[in-house]
């Protein structure tokens, strides 16, 4: 489990952690933790819905199963 993001007033984590987490346990169940994830795609919501600035959240980059930049959708998990 990770350490959280936000210790006072609560322990909070964030999403991206959650992501994570669930990546890790899953390549621990099919047996590959050593071999890790790598992902880059693009994601297919509107950065304008999402009010997004910062251009480097456009691309979502998973490497050895940790999610570290991007907004995940159905585009980097099902079929298209």
């Amino acid at each position: 489990m990770p350490r959280p993001t936000i210790w006072k007033p609560v322990k909070l984590w964030t999403g991206k952690q959650l992501i994570t987490s669930l990546l890790k346990t899953l390549a621990l169940t099919v047996g590959s933790e050593s071999n890790g994830m790598s992902l880059t795609s693009k994601y297919k919501i509107k950065s304008s819905l999402w009010g997004l600035k910062n251009k480097e959240e456009n691309i979502v980059t998973v490497l050895n199963n940790e999610l570290l930049t991007g907004i995940t959708d159905k585009s980097q998990f099902g079929a298209s």
